[in-house]
């Protein structure tokens, strides 16, 4: 998973947010067509997670839903 960030008419380039494993320069990707999102929700409080919202700590996370990184916010 990551974000593309340069779009060329020849190449992407992107932030890889998770493995890189049997990814190099030049690889064919595709695109999931979703917006940036995390996981939210009182099951993360106080956990330490990566950058795809994942518990470091391996425990099951109950009741969450994800929300895009980069929303308007409304402040009333």
């Amino acid at each position: 998973m990551g974000i593309a960030f340069n779009l060329d008419p020849d190449e992407i380039g992107v932030v890889l947010l998770g493995e890189e494993t049997n990814l190099s320069a030049g690889s064919r990707v595709e695109r999931t067509g979703r917006v940036v999102d995390i996981p939210v929700g009182k099951g993360l409080l106080g956990r330490v997670i990566d950058a795809l919202g994942q518990p470091l700590d391996n425990a099951a996370v109950c009741k969450r839903v994800a929300l895009p990184i980069e929303r308007k916010q409304d402040y009333h």
